[in-house]
């Protein structure tokens, strides 16, 4: 989203006092080309059919929303992304997308009306050279792009991490350093209320990070960020990494909160300012709160607008997923916040 729809939606917001959706993401498959060990999307699926996902999007743009983000599984494996991303344009809304990048070359000329992708560096060495091809053809149809960075354990170094960001530095491309998300999903391949994250299988707990580990990364890349690099994420969002009192745990309860230092903005804006749809047509207020939501609530029973308004009041107070908590103080007007979006919109390639 550009500076003048972000700060649309803002706006928006505001004049309604929180309550339109100005952000969704809807997971439009399950299925991957990839086979990612830390990936807690286990299903391979298309749940969704074209017609759904028209109707989500016309749905989603009565209720306010500025911008449509397409996840999975790997968006690009469908044979319909053309369309898709066609008719959010069609629908006046800026389109975004989380992808490998794999498929990206072969797809090219269907990402037309893409506006923003976030392309995931899936290596261990940090050497984004391997993925050089694909932001290369990012840059040559005119599609904006942030490099993607997931801290497991293998890569939560810092002089992996320095070498990534001195990289992007030196070609102005912008860089996005997120935690590894642990989810029930890592548990169970259907919505369950029961798992808890002290049960995540060892294959997925071997990539979670020390907390040593972890929280020097995150201060290098506070210092990183203090000297201009150009790094997606505000030092807000950065700053309520550290001090977490247990990497294996994605979210907080506002009880779990309440005793820990853990920074935070005022409140959680998820369900009430962006929302996500699931491949199933479960409506969640984030991924991460999967774990934490009561009864599913599918818009195909209840109706999209009905799903949205039982979202608010969730138990969830914060997380460690980092684009979320970007909304979140975004919305809250967090000057930093806004100050650095607006540095880093000058820089994205």
């Amino acid at each position: 989203m550009g500076m003048a729809g972000f700060a649309k939606s803002l706006l928006v917001g505001q004049v309604l006092k929180g309550a339109a959706i100005t952000n969704a993401h809807i997971a439009i498959t399950k299925r991957c080309n990839l086979g990612c060990p830390i990936c807690y999307q286990k299903k391979k699926t298309d749940l969704l059919s074209l017609e759904d996902i028209h109707f989500l999007i016309d749905e989603l743009k009565r209720l306010g929303a500025q911008r449509i983000s397409l996840t999975g599984g790997e968006p690009l494996i469908r044979d319909d992304i053309g369309e898709i991303l066609q008719h959010i344009k069609k629908a006046g809304m800026s389109s975004a997308m989380a992808s490998n990048g794999l498929l990206a070359a072969k797809r090219a000329k269907e990402l037309k009306d893409l506006d923003y992708i976030s392309l995931s560096y899936k290596g261990t060495t940090c050497d984004l050279d391997e993925i050089k091809e694909t932001f290369e053809v990012m840059r040559s149809i005119g599609i904006k792009y942030q490099i993607c960075l997931v801290l497991v354990r293998d890569i939560c170094v810092v002089e992996k991490i320095a070498k990534a960001i001195d990289y992007c530095q030196k070609r102005n491309i912008l860089i996005s350093i997120i935690p590894f998300y642990t989810s029930s999903w890592h548990i169970a391949p259907t919505r369950t209320t029961d798992a808890s994250y002290e049960n995540l299988p060892t294959d997925v707990l071997e990539h979670v990070p020390t907390t040593e580990a972890f929280e020097k990364v995150i201060r290098m890349i506070i210092s990183r960020i203090d000297k201009g690099a150009p790094i997606a994420i505000s030092k807000p969002s950065y700053q309520t990494c550290l001090n977490w009192p247990d990497l294996r745990k994605t979210a907080l309860t506002k009880e779990e909160f309440a005793q820990t230092p853990v920074a935070a903005p005022s409140r959680c804006h998820a369900g009430r300012r962006f929302v996500m749809i699931d491949d199933d047509g479960t409506v969640l207020p984030c991924w991460t709160f999967r774990d934490m939501h009561g009864a599913a609530i599918n818009y195909r029973t209840h109706g999209i607008r009905e799903a949205i308004k039982r979202l608010d009041g969730h138990s969830c107070r914060v997380c460690l997923n980092l684009g979320f908590m970007e909304l979140n103080y975004s919305f809250d007007l967090k000057p930093q916040t806004l100050w650095h979006y607006a540095r880093i919109s000058r820089r994205i390639s």
